[in-house]
C-alpha cells in the first residue's frame, strides 16, 4: 500500500492526465450531444429566416392607384421595409396632387373665369331688391348679348326695304336718264336686258358691300333673349338663374364660330356665313323640323325654355302625380348630403347609351345641356367649323344633319355668301357644366331638383364641397 502511494506521489502528473483521459472518454460525448443539439436549433432558426426572407422577397406588390381612371401602376416583386412604404407614400401624393391639378384645370377650363352678370342677383336676391336685380339683369343680358354678337363680328344684311327702294331708284334713273323714256314700257328688248343686268349686278353689290362689313350673318333676334320689366309676372328663382345659365351655353357656341372666322376677313371668305338659329332643346325631338330650304326654313325651336339632357319633360315641369320639379337628366348618381363630387373616384360616372350618343347625363358631378344650332357653313371648311366648336369647352356634337344651301334664294334676302359652295348644319351639340362652379350660383329650389344639399341641409354655405 505504501508502495502504491510513494508511486502515486512520485507519479502525480501521470495519475491527474490519467484521470482526465479517463474522465473525457464519459464526459465529452455528452457535451458534444448538447453542443450539436444547439448548433443544429440554430441553424433551424437561421433557415427559417432565410425561408422567410426568400418568400418576401418573391412576394408580389400590387400598388392600388389612388386615381383609378388612370393606368395602374405595373405588379413587382419587392422586400416590404419603411423605405418602400415611404416611397409608395411618396406616390400616392403625387398622384392626388396630379388629380387635384387636373381637376382645377377643369374647373378652369370649363368656367373660363366667368360670373354672373349681375352681382347680388344669384342665388337669390335679398328681400326688397328683387324687382330692380331682374330689371337689371334684362337689360344687362340683352346688352351682353349684342355685345358677343359684335365681339365675333356678326351684322345683318342690309334690309329688304332698304334694298328695293335703292333698286327703284336704280330703275328710275335708268328709265329717265340713260334711256330717256317716259316708262318702262317703252323700253326697247335691249334696254331691257341691259336694264335687268344692272339691277341684278346693284342688288349683289349692295349686299357684297355689307358682307364686306362682316363676318357673320347673325342678330340679336336669332337669339331672342327673355326681357322683364318692372310692374310684369315675375320670373321663378330657377328661370333667373337659366338666363344666365342659357348666356354662358350660348356664349360658347357663338364663340366658337367666332374662331372657325378668326382669320376671315369678311363673311364672304369666312367658314361660317350665317347663325339661323339657336336654341335649348331636351333632344327629344332631334329628328323633327331638321331640314329646310333658304328663307323658308323656320328657325329650329328658338326662344325655347333650356332643359336637361336625358329625358322628356323641362326643368320646371312637375313629375307626374304634383310635386316639386325633376329635371329630365336626373338619371345619374347622387351626391350624398354635403358631397357634389364622387369624392371615392371608385368609379366613372355610369353612361346612358341608350339616351344619347356620347352617354352622359346630368349626374351629382356635373350637368349636361343640349343645344340645337343651325348655320350655313362653305362646305369645304366644315371639318374646320366642327373642330372649333369642338375646342371651345366640353361641348361635343352629337348629331348632324347637313344638306346643299342655295345661295341664290339667300341673295334675294340680302345675304351673300362668295363664291365657294355652301350647306346649311343642324347641329345638337351636348354641353357639360361642372357643379363645382355652377352649384354656387344656383337657387335653392333648383338645388331641391337636382339633390344638391342646400345650406340649410348642410349646415354650411350652400356652395358645392370641393374634391
Amino acid at each position: 500500500m505504501n508502495k502504491t502511494l510513494d508511486w502515486l506521489k512520485a507519479n502525480v502528473f501521470i495519475v491527474i492526465f490519467a484521470v482526465l483521459i479517463l474522465a473525457a472518454f464519459i464526459v465529452l460525448p455528452v457535451l458534444s450531444r448538447g453542443m450539436n443539439n444547439g448548433v443544429e436549433r440554430e441553424l433551424e432558426a437561421r433557415k427559417a429566416i432565410e425561408r422567410d426572407l426568400t418568400g418576401l422577397r418573391s412576394t408580389g406588390v400590387a400598388l392600388q392607384d389612388p386615381t383609378p381612371w388612370f393606368a395602374p401602376p405595373p405588379q413587382s416583386a419587392a422586400l416590404i421595409n419603411p423605405r418602400a412604404q415611404e416611397e409608395f407614400e411618396r406616390y400616392v401624393a403625387e398622384r392626388v396632387a396630379e388629380s387635384n391639378r387636373v381637376l382645377e384645370a377643369a374647373e378652369e377650363f370649363n368656367r373660363r373665369g366667368r360670373a354672373p352678370l349681375i352681382d347680388g342677383l344669384y342665388p337669390e336676391p335679398r328681400v326688397g331688391e328683387k324687382d330692380v336685380k331682374i330689371a337689371q339683369m334684362s337689360t344687362a343680358l340683352r346688352a351682353a348679348y349684342e355685345a358677343l354678337l359684335e365681339r365675333i363680328g356678326a351684322g345683318a344684311p342690309p334690309a329688304l326695304e332698304d334694298m328695293r327702294e335703292d333698286l327703284v331708284r336704280t330703275r328710275s334713273g335708268y328709265i329717265a336718264v340713260t334711256a330717256q323714256k317716259e316708262n318702262e314700257a317703252d323700253l326697247t328688248p335691249e334696254e331691257r336686258a341691259e336694264l335687268e343686268t344692272i339691277l341684278s349686278e346693284r342688288r349683289v353689290g349692295l349686299a357684297e358691300d355689307a358682307a364686306r362689313r362682316l363676318k357673320l350673318y347673325a342678330t340679336i333676334d336669332v337669339i331672342n333673349p327673355p326681357g322683364w320689366t318692372i310692374g310684369q309676372i315675375q320670373p321663378s328663382p330657377t328661370e333667373l338663374f337659366e338666363w344666365q345659365w342659357d348666356y354662358w351655353a350660348f356664349e360658347d357656341v357663338l364663340l366658337s364660330l367666332g374662331n372657325a372666322n378668326a382669320n376671315a376677313t369678311s363673311v364672304i371668305d369666312a367658314p361660317v356665313k350665317r347663325l339661323i338659329s339657336i336654341a335649348m332643346t331636351d333632344g327629344s325631338s332631334a329628328s323633327t323640323e331638321r331640314r329646310g330650304s333658304g328663307s323658308q326654313n323656320q328657325n329650329l325651336q328658338q326662344g325655347g325654355g333650356p332643359s336637361l339632357s336625358g329625358g322628356g319633360r323641362g326643368m320646371d315641369s312637375p313629375p307626374p302625380g304634383g310635386g316639386a320639379a325633376a329635371p329630365p337628366g336626373q338619371q345619374g348618381q347622387q351626391a350624398p348630403a354635403g358631397q357634389t363630387f364622387d369624392q371615392a373616384g371608385a368609379a366613372e360616372v355610369p353612361r346612358k347609351f341608350d339616351l344619347s350618343l356620347t352617354g352622359r347625363v346630368t349626374n351629382s358631378l356635373y350637368d349636361v345641356r343640349i343645344l340645337r344650332v343651325h348655320i350655313v357653313v362653305q362646305t369645304d371648311r366644315i371639318p374646320d367649323v366642327l373642330d372649333a366648336i369642338a375646342s371651345q369647352n366640353f361641348m361635343t356634337i352629337t348629331a348632324l344633319d347637313l344638306w346643299p344651301s342655295d345661295p341664290f334664294a339667300a341673295l334675294q334676302e340680302g345675304y351673300l355668301y362668295g363664291p365657294a359652295a355652301v350647306s346649311e348644319l343642324v347641329l345638337d351639340i351636348e354641353t357639360v357644366w361642372l357643379r363645382s362652379w355652377t352649384a354656387e350660383y344656383m337657387p335653392a329650389e333648383l338645388k331641391t331638383a337636382l339633390k344638391i344639399p342646400t345650406e340649410a341641409q348642410s349646415g354650411g354655405a350652400g356652395a358645392p364641397a370641393q374634391p
